[in-house]
């Protein structure tokens, strides 16, 4: 590898595209990042307009590899890491770009194609060729309607905020100092930020660059790293996997859940040990095995994709089809927690596959419900809990009906599942309203008052 201090300008002139593989993670500075960098350039900017030569801002590092060759003699490579830092200064000279063509001033429509020629496209390239910058697949339309003006630009994801906040920067600076203050603006994110380009030699692993860089997961979600590592295994496929599998799961659930699904599926599998902390190194000593078969890593992905959909209806119960089915996932989530989960998928994932109808995975919920409504009328102990719903849907038993397996595992020894006679005991001496969660003692009053009616009339 080798690296070298230089400026935005030089890293990106010439015929280039710097391609973010699908492994990194979606484009995700905040305001507060946002902020930080435009005091930094604001700074610059002022120095210049008060007759000071300022000192080169140091920005960060930019690691890069070559890409695969292309015809035409543009120059890919791939942003192995930096792709934040580089994808912000080309979102802030869009809103520059465009700021100054609305500016009116003399010479603006000249200055403004001048800008997106010499940092944001390649003029005579068509297609994604066309831009400087590629991101992920799911940041290419926000950012390429950002480039082209489109009517698009400026949305609600990070991208869009991005450039609606340099836009808003732009005008405030414009009306506080003047003329000149374009030009500085330029001269600051050309010129004075300073990057450190690092470059890999061609058939170096890249993922393994990237794996290096972030050994200690500072900034990446476990599920980051799944995404990581699953896309360096498929060089040929990626694209489509991406596109058609992971990238729906992704916005259907969301980082949160989708590493909460990554936990559950190694649950389900039989892992009931998994740590939700270590899901990356759990899912990566399983995949591993299947490196170089990218048709058999595709499916394991449409597995997941598939999970995902059955999370998605115990996350969201209204959009369970079956009405027995989508009122107790209801009743479930309206009692609150995470317990119930892995129990939950295992039964969908049973009626997925057609070994279980949805009237059974109802009455098996039934049970889960009753055994922790009868628990928290006990005020039994609740540490403990997460680990056996883990187990249990581990451990169930595959020949029973899924009903009476559940009703089995937690009929167990030592599972505390109260009796009719303890409930009793304990709704005559222990004080109700010291139990658990208010929502689950509200809940228990609703389910009393609809099972027995009220004497309201």
């Amino acid at each position: 590898m080798r690296a070298q201090e230089i400026t935005f300008i030089k890293l990106v002139q010439g015929e280039k595209q710097f391609q973010v593989p699908l492994y990194q993670r979606t484009y995700s500075w905040t305001h507060a990042e946002l902020q930080q960098l435009w005091e930094d350039v604001s700074d610059l900017v002022e120095q210049q307009l008060d007759g000071v030569v300022p000192s080169a801002h140091f920005l960060g590092s930019v690691v890069l590899a070559p890409g695969q060759l292309q015809a035409g003699g543009v120059q890919h490579w791939l942003v192995v890491d930096g792709q934040q830092r580089l994808t912000t200064i080309m979102l802030a000279f869009t809103a520059l770009r465009d700021h100054i063509r609305e500016s009116g001033a003399e010479g603006a429509a000249r200055n403004a194609d001048r800008i997106n020629k010499q940092y944001l496209v390649n003029e005579y390239l068509d297609g994604n060729q066309h831009f400087r910058l590629l991101p992920t697949q799911a940041d290419r339309s926000a950012f390429g309607a950002c480039v082209l003006s489109t009517p698009q630009a400026g949305g609600s994801d990070n991208v869009g905020a991005a450039y609606r906040f340099f836009r808003g920067v732009l005008n405030s600076g414009q009306i506080e100092h003047g003329d000149g203050w374009s030009t500085a603006v330029e001269t600051a994110l050309r010129d004075l930020l300073s990057i450190v380009e690092i470059t890999a030699d061609r058939g170096d692993n890249v993922y393994r660059i990237f794996e290096s860089i972030n050994n200690t997961g500072v900034g990446l979600s476990q599920s980051d790293l799944l995404r990581n590592y699953v896309f360096m295994l498929l060089p040929t496929r990626g694209e489509q996997v991406y596109q058609h599998l992971w990238l729906p799961m992704q916005q259907q659930l969301g980082p949160k859940n989708l590493e909460l699904l990554v936990w559950l599926d190694l649950v389900i599998r039989g892992n009931a040990k998994a740590k939700q902390t270590d899901i990356y190194r759990a899912q990566q000593q399983r995949l591993e095995p299947l490196a170089g078969n990218e048709e058999a890593l595709e499916k394991e992905i449409a597995e997941l994709a598939r999970r995902a959909v059955l999370l998605h209806r115990i996350l969201e119960p209204s959009v369970e089809q079956d009405p027995l089915l989508r009122r107790q996932l209801q009743r479930l989530a309206e009692w609150g927690g995470r317990t119930h989960y892995p129990v939950a998928l295992y039964l969908l994932d049973l009626v997925d596959a057609h070994r279980a109808t949805a009237a059974e995975a109802a009455e098996a919920l039934q049970f889960i419900e009753s055994f922790m409504v009868r628990r928290l009328l006990c005020q039994s102990a609740t540490n403990g809990l997460s680990r056996l719903f883990t187990t249990l849907a581990a451990d169930m038993n595959p020949e029973m009906p899924p009903a009476e397996a559940v009703r089995d595992y937690l009929s167990g020894r030592r599972r505390g599942w109260p009796s009719d006679e303890e409930v009793s005991a304990s709704v005559q001496a222990k004080p109700f309203y010291w139990a658990g969660q208010p929502q689950q003692r509200s809940y228990i009053l609703r389910r009393l008052e609809e099972s027995y009616g009220s004497a309201v009339r």
